[in-house]
């Protein structure tokens, strides 16, 4: 299920990329741009998620700046920390450790806590004194095995500014207060007891601000500003066992002046002063020296209310202010220079440490008195790389006071909250990896996700994290595939997956483990193992597939390496021993013997392929350009410029190419008889100006030239929905006399390939043996007829049987079984032209009532006619329209009109003129083998095994 949340950025976005780490928390990176400023500023998205709520938290990764030529990728480790890719003034990476905190509660016996103030001693104790103003007791808690001891310090104090808690070099801790009814500053020691000793100065301490700290001699060095009586002077306070001695350093008549004091790494002084008004002082003293000196520095730049000043000592002397612009300043090889600007309103109240070119600032926000963790790299100077990354400590508040000390390789974090009574105490330890295993815990504190390595390989236990350990209880030095396993010959590879654990090698294509003098990752070839590296000594090749010689690898820089420089070239053509090479880089091999791949123009670029292979081909469509040693005749391209065509194999003048959109097609391109055919159905819709009736080579013309079929009557070409080979449009007409139908053209069932004609009109078909057959296909009937399926019903009121009624039977005794008119009379019943001779018998009969008929119905002047001229007189002539070119027989039928075998295909085309009546055939009158797949007479056999189609 997904979750929608919004989350608003400040600019438009040159580019977003996301990852998410293995705990599901995404992360995103973007370049921002300011269309305002004209400055690119890089951000990174993080999702924090606890069991309580979600929240989106944004981390500057480049500050805003104004080149635009910048291009960044990340990716995350397994415990979601980033690993940063970006180009600005060169390719960087930025990677980030973090800390782990552990927070406990530290059970005080005065609820009114203020002025907190922590202290590491010398081998990593964590101490920690505080003051209650409603008993003016100041008390000091140190962590023991059993967990926090509370002392108490003195019950007279009153205190209402900050105080300094610190260890001698004894490791004893020492407390710098002062009491502000007495204006007198106060050093609390501890031996077996804490005692308590005023500090006589020449003058009150006015101001509540005061630095102190221990140097190498174990001195306390205090520096604050005591009033005469005459002026406010700056000075430094030395303490050594009961010598107290006072130094004049400068004249401060702001006594709201905040100070702060620490040593450098030649143990020398530092002592810097914000003012009220903002204005930075420093003030160094080199070591057995007596002489303090005023260090001009950049003035910071919008300076807060409160104007804290915090100084860090040590090789990097480190001061910072709350202002909005040069926060931060260092001193780097002896020069002080600005390296930072503000984290924000929280700078009014901070505490500040650093380790390894590492600032951390611990602050409070005013607004909701949370404490914010921030930190930043530093170098040299204000450097848009280095920025701010911060923080927000959950559930925890610190509006009276907080403190923060550093060492022992953690950093402790004390807190109190006026809603609670007792201090927060979270121990922050270096988490190098970011997964939430502290370093002094984590066996293996560079691998994010793993914590535990039971038998100390350095491969952890966590099978979901890097570098899972496969033999977790086992020490072993396999560091490929398998890892933290047996290596008997130390090649990286377990024993179990080497296929030649007993010799060192680095082979892992083929088998692992094995030899691989060139380093290709292929094994070598042996006499034990023929499949390896047949090229053992050049790493540009391994083997040979086509057996020619030549190594399959092949590019610009094959094949010669630093231990072979006299390779022959690689394989352009590695399965084909034939091939090796390609001169003109046209894909086709420069052995022009070869007739399979061989390129016939092997200088020359080319794409031809159909004629001859590699020649060029302007047109793009596979046949060559005709040239002086290759013309068309030899098979190039007839249509050089035209893409669509290239060759007319019966020379009609139209390209043998029909696809759509071909330049003159050819639907026939072996029959120049035909060239088109509209409809696609392999049916031409005219023969061509080279027809000359004989070379059609069994083509028919298109009865439907517009609508693709298949039909073969009565036209070819038409639709033939049911495939019976008769068309679907049906055609008849009635004959007067015995309202049957005749002239029956196309198909009455359309949809049924078993049936087509249906003489009586009656709805079954005439084929006997079709499906529904009409058993009496001569009169209209009904599916239930006396006689069967398509016969009437017969009844008593029809004595011969013809199914006409008696009442308007005019010939009722008509022959059971003739076909009768609408009077019920048969043709033997019939003499149409009153000649004296029925009609079933009269060859002629339309005779003139006035001539006289021999038997055969026919008059002498009917005797003499013959309309086709074709010899035969029309009495005795079985096909009146004989064309006059044709030849025909004695009963005057030339072969275009007899179909001797019935199979709607007349003698003159059928090429097959015996085919069995009924079946299917194609156009040249031969049998259509496809429709042997159909059982016609649902017999259950087909094809060849049935020998009886239709019965």
């Amino acid at each position: 299920m997904f979750d929608v949340s919004e989350v608003t950025i400040s600019g438009e976005s040159l580019d977003g990329k996301i990852q998410s780490s293995s705990n599901g928390n995404p992360r995103l990176i973007f370049d921002l741009y300011n269309a305002t400023e004209m400055t690119v500023q890089t951000q990174m998205l993080s999702l924090q998620s606890d069991s309580q709520s979600k929240s989106w938290v944004t981390q500057d990764v480049i500050a805003e700046h104004s080149s635009l030529d910048v291009d960044t990728n990340f990716e995350l480790t397994s415990s979601g920390s980033p690993v940063i890719l970006y180009n600005h003034d060169g390719l960087k990476i930025r990677t980030y450790s973090g800390y782990t905190g552990v927070e406990s509660e530290i059970i005080t016996t005065a609820g009114d806590i203020e002025h907190i103030s922590s202290v590491t001693g010398l081998s990593g104790e964590s101490y920690i004194a505080y003051y209650s103003p409603g008993t003016n007791k100041l008390y000091f808690s140190e962590l023991t095995e059993t967990g926090w001891s509370e002392q108490t310090v003195t019950i007279d104090a009153n205190i209402s500014s900050p105080f300094s808690l610190m260890v001698n070099n004894s490791g004893n801790p020492v407390i710098i207060y002062l009491d502000d009814v007495n204006k007198e500053l106060n050093v609390a020691t501890f031996e077996l007891s804490w005692s308590v000793t005023n500090i006589t100065t020449s003058g009150l301490v006015n101001s509540p601000s005061f630095s102190s700290l221990i140097d190498f001699n174990d001195n306390i060095v205090i520096s604050a500003m005591i009033d005469d009586g005459i002026s406010n002077n700056l000075s430094e306070i030395t303490i050594n066992g009961s010598i107290i001695e006072s130094t004049f350093i400068a004249i401060e008549s702001d006594v709201a002046t905040n100070l702060s004091l620490v040593t450098d790494d030649d143990n020398g002084l530092i002592l810097s002063c914000l003012t009220s008004s903002g204005s930075l002082i420093v003030y160094e003293k080199a070591n057995n020296s007596e002489i303090w000196n005023s260090i001009l520095l950049p003035q910071p730049q919008q300076v807060g209310i409160a104007n804290t000043i915090q100084a860090i000592g040590g090789d990097v002397p480190i001061i910072a202010v709350n202002s909005e612009l040069d926060t931060i300043y260092a001193k780097i090889s002896g020069n002080w220079q600005v390296i930072g600007d503000s984290i924000g309103s929280e700078m009014e109240d901070f505490t500040i440490m650093s380790a390894d070119n590492q600032i951390f600032v611990l602050s409070r926000e005013i607004e909701t008195n949370s404490i914010i963790w921030s930190s930043m790299e530093f170098t040299q100077g204000k450097n848009v790389d280095e920025i701010w990354h911060k923080s927000k400590i959950k559930d925890i508040l610190a509006d009276d006071g907080f403190d923060t000390s550093i060492g022992n390789g953690k950093i402790s974090f004390f807190s109190k909250s006026s809603s609670n009574n007792f201090i927060s105490n979270i121990e922050f330890f270096i988490d190098s990896d970011n997964d939430h295993i502290f370093d002094s815990i984590d066996e293996l504190n560079n691998t994010p996700n793993q914590w535990s390595d039971q038998d100390g390989d350095g491969y952890g236990d966590n099978i979901h994290a890097p570098i899972s350990d496969d033999c977790p209880t086992q020490s072993g030095t396999s560091s490929i595939l398998i890892l933290g396993c047996f290596d008997a010959d130390g090649d990286g590879y377990d024993d179990l997956t080497d296929d030649c654990n007993t010799g060192f090698g680095h082979s892992w294509l083929g088998r692992y483990g094995c030899t691989d003098f060139d380093q290709d990752g292929w094994v070598d070839w042996n006499s034990l193992y023929p499949f390896g590296d047949i090229f053992s000594s050049n790493w540009k090749q391994a083997f040979d597939s086509d057996g020619d010689s030549y190594g399959d690898n092949h590019g610009p820089d094959c094949c010669d390496t630093w231990y072979d420089d006299d390779a022959p070239p690689g394989d352009e053509f590695p399965f084909d021993s034939k091939q090796y090479t390609d001169y003109d880089g046209d894909g086709y091999g420069d052995n022009s013997s070869d007739f399979i791949g061989g390129d016939a123009c092997k200088y020359d670029y080319g794409t031809s392929f159909i004629d001859r292979l590699g020649c060029q081909d302007s047109d793009g469509d596979g046949a060559s350009d005709p040239s002086n040693l290759w013309n068309e005749s030899m098979g190039a391209d007839l249509w050089p410029n035209d893409s669509t065509q290239w060759i007319d194999s019966d020379g009609d003048g139209y390209g043998d190419n029909s696809s759509d959109g071909a330049t003159n097609p050819d639907y026939f391109p072996n029959n120049m008889a035909a060239v088109n055919d509209s409809d696609g159905d392999g049916y031409p819709d005219n023969f061509t100006q080279f027809y000359d009736g004989s070379n059609a080579q069994g083509l028919q013309i298109d009865g439907c030239p517009l609508v693709a079929g298949n039909s073969t009557n009565p036209f070819y070409g038409c639709l033939d929905s049911d495939g019976d080979n008769y068309r679907d449009i049906y055609t008849f007409d009635i004959n007067p006399t015995t309202g049957l139908r005749e002239n029956q053209t196309g198909d009455a069932f359309p949809f049924d390939p078993n049936q087509w004609f249906d003489t009586d009109g009656d709805g079954f078909g005439d084929f006997q043996g079709g499906e529904s057959a009409d058993i009496c296909p001569n009169a209209p009937g009904v599916i239930n007829g006396t006689l069967g399926i398509g016969c009437p019903i017969i009844d008593g009121n029809d004595d011969d049987g013809d199914f006409v009624i008696n009442e308007i039977d005019l010939c009722p005794e008509t022959q059971f079984g003739l076909i009768v008119d609408l009077n019920g009379c048969a043709t033997n019943q019939l003499d149409s032209d009153s000649d004296g001779v029925t009609d079933d018998i009269d060859l002629c009969p339309d005779t003139d009532a006035l001539d006289l008929a021999y038997e055969d119905g026919c008059s002498q002047v009917q005797r003499e006619v013959d309309t086709d001229t074709d010899g035969v007189y029309d009495y005795l002539d079985l096909c009146p329209n004989t064309p006059n070119d044709e030849i025909p027989d004695l009963d005057g039928c030339s072969l275009s009109q007899k179909d001797s075998d019935n199979d709607g295909i007349t003698d003159d085309i059928d090429v097959c003129p015996n085919t069995p009546e009924n079946y299917p055939v194609l156009a040249d009158g031969c049998t259509d083998e496809t429709a042997k797949e159909i059982d016609w007479d649902d017999d259950g056999y087909f094809g060849d095994e049935d020998e009886f189609m239709f019965d």
